[in-house]
């Protein structure tokens, strides 16, 4: 119980310094113009929202309330590729609308390289001892990831100055993180119903 107590105070004090990183990325975005940053910016967002729910749930598993925290842990997963979804339904848009436009490409990169280092750090000092814990690092694994991805290909855009690589990436991020999703849901899945065959076999001798 205090094992928890004092991880729920650490991921309460990480939400904190991940809304820190959520508005350096909206500034990043809002100064470039780039929907990889606007992307982050919302998944950022929308993580620090989820990581609000994993906290409550990290709560009830305080309480001993397992399957309940499990639903909360997988729906805020759930929740994450859908937000991914959304933004890459906008940038789709923008290059069918042939309106992508980079106005200053050079923020890209250091902003992006800032937000995959400080998630990074983040995701390392969750213990992942409980399904909450573990959806919250992976929430943050995910934001450091894109991060240092945004990071490389806002270098590429910055040389490169062809504005339609940045939708176009930030579509194909979206696919990543989907596929990501749905990995760890049916692993988790899978987990469960292995353990359910054990006990039914346990059961029967």
């Amino acid at each position: 119980m205090q094992k928890l107590d004092r991880e729920f105070r650490a991921l309460c004090l990480i939400l904190a310094v991940d809304l820190g990183i959520t508005l350096t990325e909206f500034g990043g975005s809002h100064e470039s113009g780039s929907y990889l940053l606007w992307q982050n910016f919302w998944i950022g967002l929308f993580d620090a929202l989820l990581i609000t729910v994993n906290i409550w749930g990290l709560k009830q598993e305080t309480l001993h309330h397992d399957r309940l925290a499990r639903r909360v842990s997988n729906w805020s997963d759930v929740m994450v590729a859908l937000g991914m979804c959304f933004v890459a339904f906008r940038a789709l848009g923008s290059m069918t609308n042939g309106k992508p436009v980079i106005v200053e490409a050079w923020v890209i990169p250091f902003v992006a390289l800032f937000a995959a280092i400080v998630n990074g750090l983040c995701a390392q000092a969750v213990n992942p001892i409980t399904t909450n814990l573990a959806s919250a690092r992976f929430k943050l694994q995910v934001g450091s990831a894109m991060g240092a991805a945004t990071c490389v290909m806002g270098g590429l855009i910055w040389l490169t100055d062809l504005p339609v690589v940045d939708p176009g990436l930030t579509i194909l991020f979206a696919v990543g993180v989907v596929a990501a999703v749905a990995k760890r849901l049916l692993k988790q899945r899978r987990l469960r119903q292995e353990v359910k065959q054990e006990i039914e076999v346990a059961k029967r001798h």
